[in-house]
This record gives C-alpha cells, structure tokens and sequence, in this order.
C-alpha cells in the first residue's frame, strides 16, 4: 500500500441536521479527491457541491417499498462502481439502526465491492 497517495472518500448523511454536519467538514473534503451522496432536496441543491449524488427517500411502510428498494441499490451500485472510493464516512445514526435505507445500501455494497 502507497502511504502516499492520496484516497478517494465517499460523504453520505441523510438530508437535514446529519447533512449540516458533514458540511462542516467540507473544508477538509475539498481538499482531497471526494464525493458526496444525499437525499434528493433543497440542501443539496444548495451546497454547490461539485460531486454530489442524490438519492431518493423510501419508506419501508409505503406499497411498493420493495421495487423502490430495489432501485435504489441499482443506484447505490452504479455511484460505488463509478466513483470506486477507498472509504465511506457515513454521518448517520439511522445507518447503524437500518432504518435509512438508501445509505444502508451503501454499507453492504461497500463492503461487497
């Protein structure tokens, strides 16, 4: 391993008080090779990010929670096999509960890829 060359991170929170958080270390991120994934919404329209994916919000209770899950792994897969980063800082409680799903996707396939 090449102690130095610089890694590619990943930055996800879900939308809201987790997403301004990691924005305060927005500083740090733009100073190395990074990347961002949210909730689709205003603030991440208004971070003026330059790399920045957004995923939808699912609801594990609404009807067709399963097609929508599927889906959105779909997405979750094609951001991690075109941005391959060395790791991912998740800004979430709800990830280590399971019950954000779009970031959970990213823990499995993370650790899958």
């Amino acid at each position: 391993m090449n102690c130095g060359k610089i890694k590619k991170a990943c930055f996800i929170a879900s939308s809201g008080g987790h997403w301004e958080e990691l924005m305060c270390l927005r500083k740090i991120a733009d100073a190395y090779d990074t990347f961002f994934v949210t909730e689709e919404g205003s603030q991440a329209e208004d971070s003026n990010l330059q790399k920045i994916y957004t995923l939808p919000q699912i609801n594990r209770h609404e009807k067709r929670f399963f097609w929508h899950f599927f889906k959105l792994f779909k997405s979750a897969l094609k951001i991690l096999k075109k941005e391959k980063p060395d790791f991912v800082l998740f800004w979430d409680k709800d990830i280590l509960l399971a019950k954000s799903f779009p970031f959970r996707q990213f823990t499995l396939l993370f650790q899958l890829i």
